[in-house]
C-alpha cells in the first residue's frame, strides 16, 4: 500500500512539474533543436570518428585518454590536464563518437537554456531573453564545434552555468557557500582549459584571505570543504610534479607563447619568411633569452598581440571550412561576416559597460555592479589571453560568447530603464504647485 502511494505521489509530482513549465521552455528548446538539425543538414560533415578527431587538438586529447587507460605514456600529459580526456574516454567507451555527440550536443542545448533563464532573470524582459538565446543558438561555429572532440563547448556550458549561478547567489556572496561554488567553477574550468588557472590564484590567494578569512576562523571544518573542492586541481598538479617535476597545471601557455606570439616576432624583427625556421629559432632560446627578447622588443610584440587578438575575434570559423573534403565555404563566409559585426559590437560595448559600472557604483547598486564587474572581466580575460595565439579562427574566443551575450544585454537594460525614468522627469516640472 505505502509503495503504491509512492508511486502515486511521483506521478502526480511528474504532472505537476510538467503543468508548471513555462511555455517559454518548449519554445526556446523547440528553436533550438529546429534550427541544429537545419545547419547539420546543410553540412558536409556529420557525426563521425573522421570529423571528431580530425584536428590536431583531438589527437591530443584521446592520447591523454590513451595514457589515462592504459598507461601508455604521451608527451600531450604535459600540455593536456587530466579531466577532457576522462570525460572523452567514458564517453567513448559507453557509445563511441555517437556518445560524445550527444553530450555536447546536450550540453549545447543545456547552455541556451541557461543563458535564456539567466537574462530572463536579471532584466526581468522575455523579449531579451529570446535575443540572447537567439544569438547563441545562430552562431554556427558553436554548433560545428559539438562534431568536434574538444574542450570549448564544455568550456561554452560551464562559464554559461557559472554566470547563472552568480547572477541568482549575488546577493549571498558573502557567505562562504557562495566563494566555495566559484571556486568549484574554476577549479572544474582549470582541469578542463588551463587558461583558467590565473583567476583562480586570483581568488584563491587575494579574495578568499581578504573577504572570508574569518568565516574560516569561526567554522576551522570548512577548511576540509575548501580542500575537497580543490582536490581535482591538486590530482593535476601531482600529475605535473611526478612526470615533470612542475608544481604546475600545464606547460601549454609556454608552448604556446613560444611557438605563436614568439615566433611571429621572430619572423617579423628577423624578416624570416619561413616560419619553421623562426619556431626552431625560438625553441633554441632559454627562458631568460626569450625574456630579453621579448622586453628589447616590446613594441613589435604590442603590436602583433593586439592585432592577434582582433584577429581572432573578426576571424573565419575554422570548423565550418575544415577539414579538407568537408568544407562549407557558403557557412564560412557568412559567419565570418557575424564574426566581423562582434568586433564591432565589442568596441560598442567597451565604453557603455565602463560607464555603466562607474553608474552603478554612484548609485551605489553594489550588486549589479558586481555583476558587471566580474562577469566583464572575465569575458575580458578570456578574450585578452587569447593574443599569443593565432591561426586557430574563431575558435580562440568562441567560448565566452554567451558570458558577453549576458552582460551586453543585462548593460542595454539597464540602460532602458535609465531612458525611461528620464522620460518621466520632465512631467515633474509640469505638475501644479500645491
Amino acid at each position: 500500500m505505502e509503495k503504491q502511494d509512492k508511486q502515486l505521489s511521483q506521478k502526480q509530482s511528474l504532472r505537476y512539474m510538467i503543468k508548471n513549465v513555462s511555455p517559454h521552455f518548449y519554445v526556446v528548446n523547440l528553436l533550438a533543436i529546429f534550427g541544429y538539425f537545419l545547419v547539420l543538414l546543410n553540412l558536409k560533415a556529420g557525426i563521425s570518428l573522421d570529423i571528431m578527431y580530425s584536428s590536431s587538438d583531438a589527437g591530443t586529447y584521446i592520447e591523454v585518454a590513451n595514457w589515462i587507460f592504459s598507461g601508455e605514456d604521451s608527451k600531450f600529459v604535459e600540455h593536456r590536464p587530466f579531466l577532457f580526456p576522462l570525460i572523452l574516454l567514458v564517453l567513448s567507451k559507453i557509445g563511441g563518437v555517437t556518445a560524445i555527440w550527444f553530450f555536447q550536443f546536450s550540453l549545447w542545448l543545456l547552455t541556451i537554456n541557461l543563458l535564456f533563464e539567466s537574462i530572463r532573470k536579471i532584466t526581468k524582459k522575455t523579449l531579451l531573453a529570446y535575443a540572447g538565446a537567439i544569438a547563441l543558438m545562430i552562431n554556427l561555429s558553436v554548433i560545428t564545434l559539438t562534431l568536434h572532440a574538444l574542450t570549448e563547448i564544455t568550456t561554452l556550458f560551464l562559464l554559461t552555468f557559472f554566470v547563472s549561478f552568480f547572477t541568482k547567489n549575488s546577493s549571498r556572496r558573502k557567505e562562504l557557500f557562495f566563494i566555495h561554488r566559484i571556486i568549484l567553477f574554476l577549479v572544474i574550468l582549470t582541469v578542463i582549459k588551463p587558461v583558467f588557472f590565473f583567476p583562480l590564484l586570483f581568488i584563491l590567494g587575494i579574495i578568499t584571505p581578504l573577504f572570508y578569512f574569518r568565516h574560516y576562523v569561526k567554522r576551522p571544518v570548512k577548511i576540509v570543504t575548501l580542500l575537497l573542492i580543490l582536490l581535482p586541481l591538486l590530482v593535476q598538479i601531482t600529475i605535473m610534479h611526478v612526470k615533470y617535476d612542475s608544481v604546475s597545471v600545464s606547460n601549454i601557455s609556454e608552448r604556446t607563447f613560444t611557438r605563436y606570439l614568439l615566433t611571429k616576432g621572430i619572423q617579423e624583427i628577423e624578416n624570416l619568411d619561413n616560419r619553421n625556421e623562426a619556431i626552431e629559432m625560438a625553441e633554441s632560446f632559454t627562458a631568460e633569452e626569450k625574456k630579453k627578447y621579448f622586453i628589447s622588443h616590446f613594441s613589435v610584440f604590442h603590436s602583433i598581440f593586439w592585432k592577434n587578438i582582433e584577429e581572432n575575434i573578426k576571424s573565419k570559423s575554422t570548423f565550418l571550412s575544415y577539414p579538407v573534403g568537408y568544407e562549407n565555404y557558403s557557412l564560412a563566409t557568412k559567419m565570418k561576416i557575424m564574426n566581423k559585426v562582434y568586433y564591432f559590437i565589442h568596441l560598442l560595448f567597451l565604453p557603455l559597460c565602463l560607464f555603466l559600472f562607474v553608474i552603478l557604483l554612484y548609485k551605489k547598486m553594489n550588486t549589479d555592479a558586481i555583476i558587471l564587474f566580474c562577469l566583464y572581466g572575465l569575458c575580458g580575460y578570456y578574450i585578452f589571453v587569447s593574443g599569443i595565439s593565432f591561426y586557430q579562427g574563431d575558435r580562440l574566443v568562441i567560448s565566452v560568447i554567451s558570458v558577453w551575450i549576458f552582460v551586453y544585454l543585462f548593460v542595454i537594460n539597464n540602460y532602458i530603464k535609465w531612458i525611461k525614468g528620464f522620460k518621466k522627469i520632465p512631467q515633474s516640472f509640469n505638475e501644479p504647485k500645491v
